[in-house]
């Protein structure tokens, strides 16, 4: 009777493992088929990172509870009494092994879940990552332009102005300023309006 007993506890702690475990699943499933609003690239890898601490904790599940659980299914599968007056096996072992192997299917369809949850937030490190530069690539255009039109704005205003000449010194001086003007001119050009027509 006492070794009856001590199979049927180990009974109970194979079906305490086992919800343990399945609880475990549930959860596991539900953060691994939802779908997290990632709009950054510092968000992204957070999420990469979570992900890869469900993974090390999905091992760790695999070596410890898991493999518990089946090793007091082969022992209480194994438990056999037998004297000269009776002889007492568990009437249902293979209960335990279904719930073992139902356990076991369910571990491997979280490693599908995993996998398709490490390609979306590889996407999404990527997408935001693309994105990142891209806003960068939009922050400089936007300042080259403003730029730009500081420099236009004040060279239109020295073009629209009407200075009075009245010494051949003073015309070789204005003419002087407009052909450095001139030269502003084409260096802006060919520089800084092409890397801006660039970045754009």
């Amino acid at each position: 009777e006492m070794f009856k007993e001590e199979t049927l506890r180990s009974v109970k702690v194979h079906e305490d493992l086992c919800a343990q475990v399945g609880k475990w699943v549930d959860e596991s499933k539900q953060y691994l088929t939802t779908k997290e609003n990632v709009t950054s690239l510092e968000e992204a890898e957070r999420q990469m990172s979570l992900l890869a601490a469900f993974n090390a904790e999905k091992e760790d599940m695999d070596k410890t509870s898991i493999a518990a659980l089946k090793e007091v299914g082969v022992n209480v599968r194994a438990a056999e009494y037998k004297s000269a007056m009776s002889t007492w096996k568990y009437e249902t072992p293979q209960q335990l092994k279904e719930a073992e192997d139902e356990i076991d299917g369910l571990v491997v369809e979280l490693g599908g879940l995993s996998e398709k949850k490490t390609a979306v937030l590889t996407d999404d490190v990527d997408r935001e990552t693309f994105a990142q530069k891209t806003r960068l690539l939009a922050d400089q255009h936007s300042q080259k332009a403003s730029l730009i039109e500081a420099w236009a704005a004040e060279k239109e205003a020295y073009l629209n102005i009407r200075e009075d000449c009245d010494t051949e010194e003073h015309a070789q001086f204005l003419l002087g300023v407009l052909s450095a003007y001139r030269g502003e001119k084409e260096n802006m050009t060919a520089a800084d309006l092409a890397s801006l027509k660039t970045l754009g």
